[in-house]
């Protein structure tokens, strides 16, 4: 696809695993201007911080920047697609990062440089992003089981999927199911959950599948609930989260939704885009449809 324009990419040279960061993005610069010369410019801005990913990109789309690419995980792409909802500029996305939820939800390589030539020689497409008390998420945001994991891995001092498994365990032996009662299509419901998502694309990240048959293409998101089981159960549940198979039955259920309405009786640890958070009384949910350019493949 033939482009012109300037680029930024917003790095967050923190994220993930990888030691040899600085090789990397070298590596990345060169690849860029052998790849493709229609773009006129590229300029590499570091992240130093919670939100700083957001305000450069806000800078790149009110220079009228074409394209901005997220380097890092799913904080940094969430951080970035913030500052470019409603604007014309595109995001991009070379995942560097732990879980990579986004990007391996529509189709981008884990290798960075075979990312960059996704990026480069695809297409791009409006996405949907949620909104949690007006807040965007991109990817998914939920209570339960899962906002317990989420508040537990961010205070682990290592990144990674064993540093994240590490933590669901611990946090699955101590867990109770909390009750929740929300508003869906009309009906009130009343229901002990182990973990509720809104899941806006298919998974948390690591390819573990929260809803199946979710796309942030549709103008829906996906209310994907499980309630309590035994624990033997639990190994055969994670299987087909890590499969993408879960399917609604007694314990799963899952409904594409345009909004809704939870309340709660006590504050609940939550995550938003696999951030910590509290959600407190009243939380509503809804989805802004086609509201993000994106790049896929």
């Amino acid at each position: 696809m033939n482009r012109q324009g300037k680029v930024v990419a917003i790095v967050n040279r923190k994220a993930g695993t990888l030691s040899n960061k600085g090789d990397l993005l070298s590596g990345l610069e060169k690849h860029f201007r052998q790849i493709n010369s229609s773009y006129s410019d590229l300029e590499i801005k570091n992240t130093d911080g919670p939100g700083h990913a957001t305000e450069l990109a806000r800078q790149a789309a009110d220079r009228g920047v074409e394209l901005c690419i997220a380097i890092g995980g799913d904080g940094t792409v969430a951080e970035t697609a913030k500052g470019l909802v409603h604007t014309e500029t595109t995001l991009g996305i070379i995942p560097i990062g732990s879980g990579n939820g986004l990007a391996r939800h529509i189709g981008i390589s884990m290798k960075p440089i075979n990312a960059l030539k996704q990026l480069l020689f695809g297409h791009s497409a409006h996405m949907d992003a949620g909104k949690v008390n007006g807040e965007y998420f991109f990817l998914a945001t939920g209570m339960g089981f899962e906002g317990m994991v989420a508040h537990a891995f961010a205070k682990q001092k290592q990144r990674g999927f064993f540093q994240y498994l590490a933590s669901s365990t611990v946090s699955w032996l101590a867990y109770d199911p909390i009750q929740l009662t929300w508003e869906m299509e009309g009906e009130l419901m009343d229901e002990p959950v182990f973990t509720w998502s809104v899941a806006n694309g298919s998974q948390y990240g690591n390819n573990a599948q929260i809803a199946p048959g979710a796309s942030v293409y549709d103008g829906l998101f996906n209310l994907a609930w499980l309630g309590p089981f035994p624990l033997w159960r639990g190994p055969g549940l994670f299987a087909r989260l890590m499969q993408g198979s879960l399917k609604p039955s007694q314990i799963y259920h899952q409904n594409a939704l345009d909004s809704l309405t939870v309340q709660l009786q006590k504050p609940q640890l939550a995550h938003i885009d696999g951030e910590p958070a509290v959600f407190e009384d009243e939380v509503k949910l809804e989805i802004a449809p086609h509201v993000l350019k994106i790049i896929q493949p």
